[in-house]
């Protein structure tokens, strides 16, 4: 790349730091969203183990109602923490989305800028052969 005139150094600079911005955004929503995938497991694990105790304290004919009722109790909230983490990665891809965006405009207004420095002429060449 050749050397930038004075005037697009610093909006070079400065538009180099807002890309680098908008990859540590995405990357910190890409991280967000492993962490509910992990909870997403981890619930749909519990709720999973859950029912199958439940199954065998009714296979083993132990018909202990408030157990069972607890039980119920616990796997529905269980399905409501799965409901609100599935809304929380909803929100998160769509934010993903717009990071996405935001960095892809970031790296095009870069590259413009790096692009129209190859185009202009170097001020000092112009002077050598005069």
């Amino acid at each position: 790349m050749s050397q930038l005139p004075f005037r697009l150094e610093p909006v070079l600079r400065i538009r180099r730091a807002t890309r680098q911005q908008r990859q540590a955004d995405l990357a910190a929503t890409q991280q967000a969203i492993r962490e509910v995938d992990g909870d997403l497991e981890r619930l749909s694990s519990e709720v999973h183990h859950q029912r199958e105790h439940v199954r065998q304290q009714l296979s083993a004919g132990q018909l202990d109602m408030p157990a069972i009722l607890d039980s119920r109790l616990y796997e529905a909230a269980l399905h409501r923490e799965l409901t609100a983490a599935r809304q929380r990665r909803d929100g998160l891809e769509q934010e993903l989305e717009r990071r996405r965006a935001a960095l892809r405009s970031a790296d095009s207004e870069v590259r413009a800028i790096e692009k129209v420095s190859d185009r202009r002429p170097l001020p000092l060449f112009g002077r050598v052969f005069r």
